[in-house]
């Protein structure tokens, strides 16, 4: 698979490089932008396994790589995605069983879970960055500072609007 980039200073484009494996973009909204690089999940299959992995691309030094997940107890659900967190490139990890979420971040391509919270009535996406420091998992908004869950209803008209 060929990688053209395009450049605005040339107005064309230009070969970057061929991949040696597709990637399958499963959750097309699960990318972020952050400290000057694009992060996707993907899916990709090496010897009939499937399995998901973090690709990154650094848009100055246009240098890209594979990062594997984080090792998990339970498959995540798709629900679980990237954000941004606290300045850093995150995932929420929310299990097949949607009653709980953990954040992980990425520091020199290595992962540190931030936190895990059992959620009353459970945890269901798109997850959504609302503000700063607030998620926001279909009605329920969490503030990552805090550590609070608050239902959105609860909220609308005082400090998220």
């Amino acid at each position: 698979m060929s990688i053209l980039i395009y450049s605005l200073k040339t107005n064309a484009w230009k070969h970057w490089w061929n991949l040696d494996r597709y990637y399958y973009l499963e959750h097309n909204g699960s990318y972020v932008f952050v400290n000057g690089c694009y992060h996707w999940i993907v899916s990709c299959s090496i010897y009939l396994r499937s399995f998901e992995m973090l690709v990154t691309f650094d848009i100055s030094a246009e240098v890209y790589k594979e990062i594997p997940l984080p090792q998990f107890e339970k498959t995540p659900s798709n629900e679980s995605g990237l954000v941004v967190y606290h300045g850093s490139i995150g995932f929420v990890y929310i299990p097949d069983d949607d009653t709980s979420f953990s954040i992980w971040t990425l520091n020199e391509d290595v992962w540190t879970q931030k936190l895990t919270m059992n959620v009353d009535g459970g945890v269901w996406g798109p997850i959504i960055k609302w503000r700063d420091d607030m998620l926001l998992f279909g009605e329920k908004l969490f503030d990552t500072n805090t550590k609070e869950i608050f239902f959105l209803n609860d909220r609308v008209g005082h400090d998220c609007v």
